[in-house]
């Protein structure tokens, strides 16, 4: 549920409530959409940011990298490798708001997403790569709902016992802060939204792969082959649905407790 609307900095009550929804619709477009999350172009959720925004998203859509990773804005899979099990996403976390000190509003999120998934057509031949807790990856300045995240282990569909399709979690944790300009003092759309900052932590996704989605790893084949030079995880294992603790940045590559 969103928080109850007050007015704030310039704002009213009821433009504060406008930009609380706008939010909502933005995180439930770039992490819950089914086609988004089946590796779609997320053009409802870039139609929500600002310019400068948009630019820089549909810029890594085009030309994924390290630096401008997609995923850094959306939660997208590659078919080949891995295909939501169902529409449903659990999902866990809070939105907050205050001014932001120059008669504007900032609106904080944090939320942690939780897909179910099968093995794609292409799993067990891409399954090199190595899960990690995960790294967490900042933005620069440039979640919806509620439900309970709830921990699952692997499961066995009934109408196959091949063991081809056990399916596993990944986990994505999201922190925002969107910014709010006084329209008066700045240039710009008060129904766009901006980054103040941002940073996201994805569980159960290789590390090292930056071609714009998520790599889920699947035990039934990755306890088949033996580790790749240099994918050994060194990192320690982490608990992906503990958030008392703030995202920590981290090179190492780690492995997750539970999934």
């Amino acid at each position: 549920m969103l928080p109850e609307a007050q007015a704030t900095g310039v704002f009213s009550a009821e433009q504060v409530a406008a930009q609380l929804q706008l939010v909502k619709d933005y995180l439930a477009a770039a992490n819950l959409d089914p086609k988004v999350i089946a590796g779609g172009r997320p053009d409802a959720a870039l139609a929500m940011l600002d310019r400068d925004e948009r630019d820089r998203a549909t810029a890594a859509i085009a030309n994924p990298s390290k630096d401008n990773d997609p995923t850094t804005w959306f939660s997208r899979f590659d078919q080949r490798d891995a295909i939501q099990v169902g529409d449903m996403v659990k999902v866990q976390g809070r939105i907050t708001f205050e001014g932001d000190g120059d008669k504007g509003v900032l609106v904080h999120t944090d939320f942690s997403y939780v897909y179910a998934l099968r093995p794609g057509p292409e799993a067990g031949k891409r399954s090199s790569g190595t899960p990690k807790p995960a790294t967490p990856r900042p933005s620069a300045p440039a979640a919806p709902g509620g439900g309970t995240a709830q921990p699952v282990g692997w499961v066995q569909p009934a109408d196959n016992v091949s063991g081809d399709t056990w399916t596993t979690r990944t986990i994505v944790r999201r922190v925002d802060t969107f910014r709010f300009y006084d329209p008066a003092r700045y240039q710009v759309n008060p129904k766009k939204l901006v980054f103040d900052k941002s940073a996201s932590d994805p569980a159960n996704s290789a590390c090292g792969v930056y071609d714009g989605y998520y790599h889920p790893q699947f035990d039934q084949f990755a306890a088949n082959e033996p580790d790749a030079p240099g994918t050994r995880p060194t990192g320690p294992a982490v608990d992906p649905y503990d958030r008392s603790k703030d995202i920590q940045q981290s090179d190492e590559c780690g492995t997750v407790s539970r999934n």
